[in-house]
């Protein structure tokens, strides 16, 4: 493997003592041989701690960074700090990968540069598999992946997530953004892929991502998230969409992105707030320019009856009759 260079697996680590080692071991059983582990002790307040340093005191593969608690985004750049392979790859401590898997990411190396691979993965609860996404094995530029933008979007962990990927750390331009508590892994891939050029994906699932059994499968709990993190979010998109040229911008799907985020968190706002603690917040959504827009040019035709709902009530101003129907459940 030498010649496809070193690849750093980072992962962050906060009060997961019952899952660790699962994931740890699952890294020190990688076939891919030149590998280094970066463990980043997020302030955890359990054992987890301990069992960082037990792995580095076992593993010369494995460093530990211990620091006070700031958050996932936090830990993951503190592991690209210290990171010394080509590639880096992240892995979440509760999740585990099979042996082959990250030499199968690897494999197009061999031949070729690529500034990202992709593979797939599978959700499991430790016993079931619930599902899977595999992608189909190609290679591509970064003008044919902007081209098919929306489909690899719509399909999810092509760009919503960091996992079951590998990175060039030279291209890593933009650190994960410590601002933003949902979404962050779709704002660093956005703003890595707008210097990456070329990409491979793998058809591997051999990354195990684990949803509890309590969890039910295929629902994500909603993430609390602000204005500036919605700003943010949708900015990523539409700057990565700018390196289309205008004439093949679908910018019409991009409105109705932008509408479509927004009722999610609008109904958030109006269920978990006061009156005027929602009003003020929606208020602060529509003065956004983009969202402005999206509502200008009717960017919720043709999507269900909530939404239109939604978007007709926001287009007239009736901010009041937006959180009452989302408090009845209607929105």
């Amino acid at each position: 493997t030498g010649h496809r260079g070193r690849i750093s697996v980072i992962v962050p680590v906060y009060n997961v003592e019952l899952y660790l080692s699962r994931c740890v071991d699952s890294l020190l059983r990688q076939t891919y041989g030149e590998l280094e582990i970066i463990l980043v002790d997020d302030g955890s307040t359990d054992g987890s701690g301990t069992i960082c340093d037990t792995y580095a005191g076992q593993d010369s593969r494995v460093n530990v960074i211990h620091q006070e608690n700031g958050g996932v985004s936090a830990a993951r750049n503190a592991g690209l700090a210290e990171a010394t392979g080509t590639y880096v790859a992240f892995v979440d401590s509760d999740d585990w990968l099979e042996p082959t898997y990250i030499e199968q990411l690897a494999g197009p190396l061999a031949g070729q540069a690529y500034d990202q691979v992709v593979g797939g993965m599978r959700s499991t609860d430790g016993t079931a598999v619930l599902g899977k996404w595999i992608p189909a094995l190609e290679t591509m530029s970064k003008a044919e992946f902007l081209e098919r933008f929306w489909e690899f979007f719509a399909s999810g962990l092509m760009v919503s997530s960091v996992c079951g990927k590998l990175y060039r750390r030279d291209k890593i331009e933009q650190p994960f953004s410590v601002e933003m508590r949902c979404g962050e892994d779709l704002h660093f891939n956005l703003s890595y892929l707008k210097n990456a050029g070329l990409i491979a994906l793998v058809p591997t699932d051999g990354y195990c991502y684990f949803s509890p059994p309590e969890n039910v499968p295929g629902q994500t709990k909603y993430k609390q998230r602000n204005v500036r993190e919605f700003d943010l979010y949708i900015s990523a998109v539409r700057e990565l969409l700018e390196q289309v040229p205008p004439e093949r911008r679908d910018q019409e799907r991009y409105e109705a992105f932008v509408f479509r985020s927004m009722c999610g968190d609008v109904k958030w706002i109006a269920r978990s707030r006061s009156l005027n603690e929602a009003k003020k917040e929606i208020a602060c959504y529509l003065n956004l320019p983009d969202v402005r827009l999206a509502l200008e040019n009717k960017s919720w035709r043709g999507m269900r009856m909530p939404f239109q709902q939604v978007g007709r009530l926001l287009h007239g101003g009736w901010i009041d009759a937006v959180i009452f129907c989302c408090k009845l459940g209607r929105g």
